[in-house]
């Protein structure tokens, strides 16, 4: 409670006359008095009720698990709520990777998260809506990158497979297998761009481009077209207006080259590798020795 305190103000102009806690709980839940007729039981209520709060959000949870109405039992939905989920026990800082839009959400705890082979125990995950556009992947709940910091992780996009193992990857060759570090939870490598040589995001979440850009880079680089407005971007709290333009540029990772390619800006903060050019790889990631390996796949026939 101490560490709350700074976020309340005391407001002397108001006052009431209702010392009761039932009616307080009323005026609290609903922004309402309680009713003025007090039945013998205890006071009154106005609309809407205590209950019928609660039957709002068990109604936000049956939406959640993507349950019918007339399918709904509370047996069910509290098996739900307590299976390897703990209650609200703190706080975390959530944003995109500009670092400058983060915001505090809450965490809980889930005992065991498993798939394949893999088990993970207590787990801290952050409470927040998992489909933030409407283009968003329908999904329960995104695994992040840290969750298997003691593993081989493989994203192999075309296969669409998920890879877990123990192990190391050989050192960094500067062709596929390139060293990466960690700034803001989001894994960082090195990208050429004509002679311009940049800090690049891998960023699996980003399903808008390949290539998103700062704009202060573009302005640096020869262009094949005139940018045109393709739309609008959110990351978890923020919005920007989004241009498409060609490069007259190579771009380059590792050994791997992208000529003349049409590339997206501004970026949030640095340049942005999206799902538009990871789905044509694997991707292993070495969290422990910040080495990550690309294998370019053929495509499917």
């Amino acid at each position: 409670m101490p560490g709350l305190m700074d976020k309340w103000s005391i407001i002397r102009s108001l006052y009431h006359t209702d010392a009761g806690h039932s009616s307080g709980d009323q005026i609290c839940f609903t922004g309402y008095p309680a009713a003025p007729n007090v039945p013998p039981e205890g006071p009154g209520n106005s609309m809407p009720s205590c209950g019928s709060i609660v039957a709002k959000q068990f109604e936000q949870i049956l939406k959640t698990y993507d349950q019918a109405e007339e399918n709904f039992k509370p047996e069910t939905i509290l098996a739900q709520l307590t299976s390897g989920l703990r209650t609200i026990n703190g706080i975390a800082v959530n944003g995109d990777p500009s670092g400058e839009n983060d915001r505090e959400v809450e965490t809980t705890t889930i005992d065991s998260i498993g798939f394949g082979d893999a088990e993970f125990r207590n787990v801290t995950a952050v409470v927040r809506p998992q489909r933030i556009t409407k283009d968003y992947p329908d999904v329960d709940g995104i695994l992040g990158f840290a969750l298997f910091n003691d593993y081989l992780l493989t994203l192999d996009y075309r296969s669409m497979q998920v890879k877990v193992a123990r192990g190391t990857l050989p050192a960094a060759n500067g062709a596929d297998i390139l060293n990466f570090e960690i700034e803001n939870r989001i894994p960082v490598i090195e990208v050429a761009i004509g002679r311009i040589r940049v800090r690049a995001h891998i960023d699996s979440g980003n399903f808008v481009a390949g290539f998103i850009l700062p704009e202060e880079i573009v302005e640096q680089l020869q262009l094949v077209s005139q940018p045109v407005v393709v739309g609008r971007a959110r990351s978890v709290s923020n919005q920007i207006e989004l241009k498409q333009v060609q490069l007259k540029d190579t771009i380059r990772i590792g050994g791997f080259d992208f000529p003349q390619p049409t590339i997206t800006f501004p970026a949030l903060s640095d340049t942005n590798v999206g799902f538009k050019v990871l789905r044509d790889f694997a991707l292993t990631f070495d969290q422990k020795n910040r080495r990550v390996k690309l294998v370019r796949l053929a495509a499917a026939s």
